[in-house]
């Protein structure tokens, strides 16, 4: 079976982590592809990027903004904290972007004076005739590439006044966190660095923890390794994608913008950089992509699956959803087939042996139980003060009884002892020139 998510990341690129090269000049950050492009700056992740910016804005409170009806959940959570009134602008599944005269209609409605519009699962199109409605209602336009970097196949549309980039553990060329915003306004890309600079630098520590925890993941992916594990965590009464999207997740739970306010920690702008200066865009993906939708619609008879975003002008395949027509069957029957699809027989090898690892596993749990179990009422039986587990509570006993026990404890020791040194132990006395 194969893993949900496949950190796009070399276990070299992970070692490098370890090595002290080149932690001197921690200050500089080397970006790579992103050297031609206009202005661009490296932050914690691309959501830090954003709320950098709208820190510098200092829009009024109950601002409106307007953001692609499909975006980010903490990038709205971001508005939020910031007290700005959202708006959704609706998105056309062809393209994956709004259509202009919809964001027209919107941005006459509302005033709004900044519009965020995501580059959706890896389809990019051009932003042109976008940038022209918001520059008509003088609005500011912020395209959210996250989904949408692949090495040099794009690097922001240059019609948009910002872009961000992210580089977490489920993207693209993955650093296991940063990002870099990219804009055309020189002045407000100096305030935006003033500030990231006056927000606290996440230490090296925190970046090896979370590099290790990433580095175990990886080796987890194995296919047959996260077959049986996924079986024994089904054993367990886990859940698996839970699981995982816990370890995946960038950020914890609750506010989101205190986390977001921190620069990149040497280690991991060293490991940014690395990544950058080595991304190169592949349509190798593309190919795979397509060959697995072709696989499944094959063995997938009646099923019809229909591809989302085939207008797009380009696509990087960060992802690629479908839409399942057939309302009565399950569509996570449709994903994590691709081993089984190519290799069946190494597929149902795999799913026996995931089978036995969990049977193995229950059979552990229950002796480790029972094991447990009888050990508390052996013990539960010698100290008659604790209620037994398995027979009703007893009488606590009375201090004549627990003496009368401690006295016959003691003589049956000093018996044994003395049986088996053939000696006697007398009562201790003082010695005779003290009495």
């Amino acid at each position: 079976m194969q893993p949900r998510l496949l950190l796009d990341i070399s276990t070299a690129d992970l070692l490098s982590i370890a090595s002290p090269v080149g932690l001197a000049n921690s200050t500089a950050c080397d970006l790579g592809v992103f050297k031609s492009r206009r202005t661009a700056l490296p932050c914690l992740s691309a959501r830090s990027g954003f709320h950098a910016l709208l820190q510098t804005l200092a829009l009024p409170a109950k601002s409106p903004i307007i953001y692609s009806a499909i975006t980010i959940e903490t990038m709205v959570a971001i508005a939020h904290e910031h007290q700005l009134a959202t708006h959704f602008v609706d998105v056309d599944p062809a393209t994956m972007l709004p259509a202009p005269e919809a964001l027209d209609a919107l941005l006459t409605q509302t005033s709004a004076k900044v519009v965020v519009i995501a580059q959706l699962y890896g389809c990019v199109s051009s932003l042109q005739a976008h940038a022209v409605v918001c520059q008509k209602h003088g609005a500011l336009l912020v395209e959210d590439c996250a989904q949408a970097f692949s090495g040099d196949f794009h690097l922001g549309d240059a019609a948009s006044d910002f872009s961000l980039f992210s580089f977490g553990p489920i993207k693209r060329f993955t650093a296991l966190g940063g990002g870099v915003i990219v804009g055309q306004d020189a002045e407000r890309m100096q305030a935006i660095a003033n500030l990231i600079n006056t927000w606290p630098r996440k230490s090296d520590a925190w970046f090896i923890q979370r590099a290790l925890k990433f580095l175990a993941l990886k080796i987890a992916s194995i296919p047959f390794i996260y077959t049986a594990l996924l079986r024994s965590l089904s054993a367990l009464g886990q859940d698996a994608d839970a699981l995982i999207g816990s370890i995946a997740r960038g950020f914890q739970a609750g506010r989101i913008t205190p986390q977001l306010a921190h620069r990149m920690s040497p280690r991991q702008q060293r490991l940014l950089a690395r990544r950058l200066n080595n991304a190169k865009h592949s349509e190798a993906r593309s190919q795979s992509a397509m060959q697995s939708l072709h696989n499944a619609q094959q063995h997938l008879t009646n099923v019809s699956l229909q591809r989302i975003g085939t207008a797009s002008q380009k696509n990087a395949f960060w992802l690629m959803p479908v839409l399942v027509l057939n309302p009565k069957y399950d569509p996570a029957k449709v994903v994590m087939r691709k081993l089984a699809l190519c290799h069946p027989l190494a597929f149902a090898l795999v799913d026996q042996l995931s089978h036995l690892c969990a049977l193995l596993l229950g059979i552990v749990r229950a002796l480790a139980a029972a094991i447990r179990a009888l050990c508390r009422h052996r013990f539960d039986s010698f100290c008659c003060h604790r209620p037994h587990r398995f027979e009703a509570p007893m009488e606590p006993a009375q201090p004549s009884q627990i003496a009368s026990r401690a006295r016959a404890y003691c003589q049956f020791v000093v018996e044994r002892f003395c049986s088996r040194v053939g000696s006697q132990v007398c009562e201790p006395r003082l010695p005779s020139h003290t009495q």
